[in-house]
């Protein structure tokens, strides 16, 4: 019993929600499936943890049908009756909690059976509620168009042209905002999936789509409310298409979504804000100088205060912020020297983090601090409290490390933590290939800094500077590294 889909998605339950699922269960509907209460019933019983000694087949079999042999077979099919009741719950209750959906079933009920008034007084009413604030975009743009498909039945019976027109119109408008939104939404998706994970994303339907579609024409329609709620968004494709400066384009897509703000649901302005701060990040890895960096980084962390003021890094289900969202927060603001800002963040916000993990963030970002104010010694105080709980620290603290033995002149402890990496690279699937070609270029050019340490040369020196400034968006740390490179000259 243990491995069936009813006990799975009963794990998954809150106690409300059993005590809801026993009362419909417990419905003269639900009632004609067989043996449905009492399998619940025995179920119930073990209900948080559903431990494994009371979900032997055998005794559960003797207890749901006592006196009969076991049959895997009967019991397996118990299992499935209580499984589908529990999906009819789950369809019924989503359903009553979505007033939209309620609505719309309700109106489809009305139109049938011809109460034409009262369909239309709800429809008046669930106009209304049907906006953008309340939805993700794709959500409000299928509402809408749904909401139409009603409307035009309605005025079809009723014999009313022109309110069947506008509501023909209106639901071709909202079916092509959907359409635009997917198709942009689908482009960019396609492209971080290449470009960040470097999976090949081959679609020749939507590249002819997104070629065949003139969206710079379409987007001159300023008056448009669809197109005003789609504008950061295409901004933020046009960054991506490589036919505009991908800056330009980034920021009149910020300035779209400022000025658009309070139209979006808080869902959406994480979808929207995500996106752009993704393109700038991977744009600020591309970037082929510490002033482009800079420029960059300071823009990211513009849009970043914006989405913490915002409360946009959790949704409404998440408790706690996203560890690597907090960890690029403060090394985006490091790279844009905004330190004074930085650390009031730590201060303010490592308590949102996931409690196991909120100490070790907040240690290793001050020791990120102290090592840019050349504090080393401090900032090896800081990492030495950080415990390796997670993968991000695994990596940051180790790169971190050989940047601190060098300057506090450990060169045997220097050794040791660069081959450990090493290794760690080498057997970890933790990180993506990416990263790992980042650090192995970092370490060759480390192991060479070494050496150069003990038996400074020049020449050697300017060789390594050359290269690094070639290998700028390739290589994890090059300012450190050109830097220390430099003072041996």
């Amino acid at each position: 019993m243990e491995d069936s889909n009813a006990v799975k998605v009963l794990k998954t339950f809150t106690g409300k929600e059993l005590n809801d699922l026993e009362a419909f269960i417990n419905s003269p509907a639900q009632l004609r499936k067989r043996d449905v209460c009492k399998i619940f019933s025995i179920l119930k019983a073990s209900y948080p943890d559903f431990e494994k000694k009371y979900l032997n087949d055998e005794d559960f079999f003797n207890s749901l049908f006592p006196g009969e042999n076991f049959d895997k077979k009967k019991l397996s099919l118990a299992a499935f009756y209580l499984y589908d009741s529990v999906c009819d719950f789950l369809i019924l209750s989503n359903a009553n909690e979505k007033e939209p959906e309620r609505s719309f079933l309700l109106l489809e009920e009305l139109l049938k059976r011809g109460m034409e008034n009262s369909f239309y007084k709800l429809a008046r009413k669930l106009d209304k509620k049907i906006i953008p604030t309340e939805y993700l975009l794709g959500t409000y743009f299928t509402y809408r168009s749904r909401f139409e498909d009603l409307m035009i039945s309605y005025y079809s019976r009723n014999h009313d042209y022109k309110g069947f027109i506008n509501s023909s119109i209106r639901r071709s408008e909202s079916i092509v905002a959907l359409f635009l939104l997917r198709l942009m939404r689908s482009t960019l998706n396609k492209y971080f999936a290449e470009v960040s994970y470097n999976l090949p994303a081959r679609s020749e339907l939507l590249d002819q789509s997104m070629q065949s579609t003139d969206l710079e024409k379409i987007f001159s329609l300023k008056d448009n409310n669809y197109i005003r709620l789609l504008e950061p968004i295409f901004h933020t494709y046009e960054a991506i298409s490589g036919k505009k400066d991908i800056e330009k384009s980034l920021a009149k897509a910020e300035e779209g979504f400022l000025r658009n703000i309070n139209l979006y649901s808080k869902e959406e302005k994480v979808y929207i804000c995500s996106e752009m701060i993704n393109l700038y990040d991977m744009n600020i890895r591309e970037a082929q100088d510490a002033p482009k960096r800079k420029s960059l980084s300071i823009r990211s962390l513009n849009l970043t205060k914006i989405f913490i003021d915002e409360k946009l890094y959790k949704t409404e289900k998440d408790k706690y912020m996203q560890l690597v969202f907090f960890r690029n927060v403060v090394l985006t603001a490091l790279d844009a020297e905004e330190y004074d800002w930085v650390e009031i963040f730590i201060s303010e916000q490592y308590d949102k983090l996931k409690p196991n993990y909120s100490e070790n963030m907040k240690n290793f970002c001050l020791s990120e601090i102290e090592f840019i104010k050349k504090n080393f010694e401090k900032s090896l105080e800081y990492l030495s409290n950080v415990s390796y709980n997670s993968f991000v620290f695994k990596r940051d603290v180790k790169m971190l490390l050989m940047n601190l033995y060098y300057e506090l002149n450990f060169i045997e402890q220097a050794y040791y933590i660069m081959d450990n990496t090493k290794r760690y690279l080498k057997k970890t699937n933790e990180i993506s290939e990416e990263d790992k070609v980042l650090d192995y270029n970092f370490i060759e050019y480390y192991s060479k800094l070494l050496k150069l340490k003990e038996k400074p040369d020049k020449a050697d020196a300017d060789v390594c500077i050359k290269k690094i400034k070639g290998l700028y968006n390739r290589i994890e740390n090059p300012d450190w590294l050109m830097e220390k490179f430099s003072a041996m000259k």
